[in-house]
């Protein structure tokens, strides 16, 4: 549960006056339950362990009680090709929660707003003109429907995919490259690579920053220590095709990583000359 405040105007609100002692109660620990959005999923036995752990009360009738005030709304699916007149529910959200409302920043994240949002299924029970009763016990415990839950599952097996592509490199294995990545800085920085890949490993276990992509960042870093004076395809494909320019590229490198110890020298046009 979460630590939510409790305004002056609740105690005269006249919602909250037509409601019973219990229901004010669970309307109160409804707010410390949900998230950042006032969502939570409709879960009544867990709502009653958290909220009312030593009292013997309906849980169900007293969350009908809330939303008949238009306190709570409750969103569900009304199956009437499957159950007569049944309605299951699956969400509890609470009306302008962020007006009154202020969640601590690092609260963690929920999408039960977006779930709601973008499921056509889902309706709110007042706007069901029947004579309904709720269907407990028959809906699965991820509640999500089955698109959401396709979705989902799709874009977390195309993220699992991209980050199985790459390995991890470095003295805290904290930086990841592609295959091709790493093979286009071999041919970059011939000889220091793997010096260049420790000290943003490090940099990255030390200050635990996160960057989206170490390649670009290794790169951004040559580019401020001047070690790129080319562009990078260019870089590339002299290294493909010249030999002698390898050969002066990595000398150059290695007489830079010798001389870091104190002063690092800076770059002429020359791309193979270094101002001592």
């Amino acid at each position: 549960m979460r630590a939510r405040n409790i305004k002056p105007g609740f105690f005269d609100c006249e919602e909250v006056g037509e409601l019973s002692m219990a229901a004010r109660i669970l309307f109160i620990g409804l707010w410390c339950l949900a998230d950042s959005n006032g969502y939570l999923e409709y879960r009544p036995k867990k709502i009653k362990a958290n909220v009312f752990p030593y009292d013997s009360c309906n849980l169900i009738k007293l969350l009908e009680e809330v939303s008949r005030v238009n306190l709570i709304t409750i969103w569900g699916i009304h199956e009437d090709e499957e159950v007569k007149k049944g309605f299951i529910p699956h969400f509890i959200e609470i009306p302008n929660f962020r007006k009154h409302q202020r969640p601590h920043p690092k609260e963690k994240r929920s999408d039960l707003k977006e779930i709601v949002e973008n499921n056509d299924s889902l309706i709110k029970l007042h706007e069901i003109k029947l004579n309904y009763r709720l269907i407990l016990g028959k809906r699965n415990t991820d509640i999500r429907n089955e698109d959401i839950r396709k979705r989902e599952k799709k874009k977390n097996s195309s993220k699992n995919k991209k980050e199985k592509s790459k390995s991890k490199f470095g003295t805290f294995n904290n930086v990841l490259f592609t295959e091709e990545e790493y093979s286009k800085l071999n041919k970059i920085f011939p000889g220091d690579i793997s010096l260049r890949i420790d000290k943003l490993s490090e940099y990255i276990e030390q200050s635990g920053k996160k960057y989206k992509n170490h390649y670009a960042t290794l790169l951004s870093w040559a580019r401020k220590d001047d070690d790129l004076a080319q562009p990078v395809d260019e870089i590339i494909r002299q290294y493909d095709d010249n030999e002698e320019w390898k050969k002066k590229r990595k000398e150059r490198l290695e007489k830079k990583q010798m001389q870091e110890g104190g002063h690092v020298p800076a770059f002429t046009s020359d791309p193979y000359k270094i101002v001592q």
